[in-house]
């Protein structure tokens, strides 16, 4: 398409002799139709869902772990996922790079915010029933002491968070199957 003196619409955009900014109107209005479409086939699948399972970290929660920064101080390799280095550690040395880690993650904990609308999206959610927890690789003391610093505190339960000493970690499928497990049987 051609935006000036001659341009190539599809016909029946505008009637003859409109003028080029209401042709461009109608392209625009024909895509936001497009995307409000897609936006409702979106919700509709989403509507019925009645279990939803949400990380926590830059999901329920602004991430602001400095990676590269708590690896150093854990003297880690750089670029490794921090808990995947840890189990390669001999068991004294994890257990030292352990409480340091939750010793920093606590800190971090205390500066969490919440994502814009996290809280009205949970509300949402609570009010209709739905079952809602959260698999993360942070502890699960940890991410309680998240959850309360961001006010989102009151949509889980002990139960329905499940941290790296719960389950395998993700990637790992362990951490959903259990959480999944556990809200068959409420």
């Amino acid at each position: 398409m051609q935006i000036g003196n001659k341009t190539d619409l599809p016909c029946g955009l505008a009637p003859a002799g409109a003028s080029q900014t209401s042709k461009l109107t109608q392209i625009g209005n024909l895509y936001n139709i497009n995307q409000i479409n897609t936006r409702n086939n979106h919700i509709n699948t989403l509507r019925n869902k009645t279990h939803w399972l949400f990380d926590m970290d830059g999901t329920l929660t602004n991430a602001i772990h400095n990676f590269d920064s708590m690896r150093a101080k854990l003297k880690l390799p750089a670029g490794k996922p921090i808990l995947e280095s840890i189990a390669e550690l001999s068991t004294d040395d994890a257990i030292r790079v352990n409480k340091a880690l939750d010793e920093m993650e606590y800190d971090i904990a205390e500066q969490a915010t919440a994502q814009p609308h996290a809280k009205e999206l949970l509300t949402l959610l609570q009010e209709h029933n739905c079952h809602l927890g959260i698999v993360t690789r942070n502890g699960h003391g940890i991410a309680e002491a998240t959850l309360k610093a961001c006010g989102l505190n009151d949509f889980f339960t002990s139960n329905t968070i499940i941290g790296r000493e719960c389950a395998s970690p993700k990637p790992s499928p362990d951490g959903v199957e259990l959480l999944l497990s556990r809200m068959s049987a409420d």
